[in-house]
């Protein structure tokens, strides 16, 4: 009985404590979408689109207690992209690492809206005719969303990004929208 009653009290305190205030790490996965965006490269335009999946984790902490969360992390995304120029039809693969921060606001109980950033590291492009395992476009992306709460551990969220660089003549723009899991523990 003492050990029923004691286990209650430890998973009552463990809900009614906000899911920031002890956690220190947060990670998830998530899938999209990549709007047609632009790829500008010696004269020729391109506007590739097409599916994105992902997984992330940042270490992260309350800085304000209850009101402002900030993380610091990974990202590995994976895109399925395709475009055409002059009736050709290419696809492609790019993969890509990249160091990403986030300010998240916990204010509210159940929902979570967010800022996000991210630098690219490491990219690696693969077509059926081609690959390029270097950093050729240094992108950046930046964004914002929301986090919903479904447990004080776990959430669902929606965010839109916008992506750009540029590197020796060559320029991308694009933009996405994301949906996906993150655990915080």
């Amino acid at each position: 009985m003492k050990k029923s009653v004691l286990l209650l009290l430890l998973l009552g305190t463990v809900l009614a404590v906000p899911a920031a205030s002890y956690a220190w790490v947060d990670f998830g996965a998530y899938g999209g979408y990549a709007f047609p965006g632009r790829i500008e490269e010696t004269g020729v335009t391109s506007r590739p689109s097409g599916g994105e999946a992902g997984a992330f984790g940042h270490f992260s902490g309350s800085v304000v207690p209850a009101i402002l969360d900030l993380g610091i992390g990974a990202i590995y995304q994976r895109s399925f992209q395709n475009y055409s120029i002059s009736n050709i039809r290419f696809n492609f693969n790019r993969d890509i690492i990249a160091l990403s921060g986030y300010a998240e606001l916990t204010l509210i109980p159940v929902i979570h809206p967010f800022v996000r950033g991210s630098v690219n590291m490491w990219d690696n492009v693969s077509g059926s005719d081609y690959t390029d395992s270097s950093s050729y476009f240094k992108t950046y992306s930046v964004g914002g969303g929301a986090f919903f709460t479904i447990f004080p551990m776990l959430s669902v969220f929606g965010e839109y990004l916008y992506t750009f660089g540029e590197q020796g003549g060559s320029s991308i723009r694009g933009s996405a929208v994301h949906g996906g899991v993150r655990v915080k523990i």
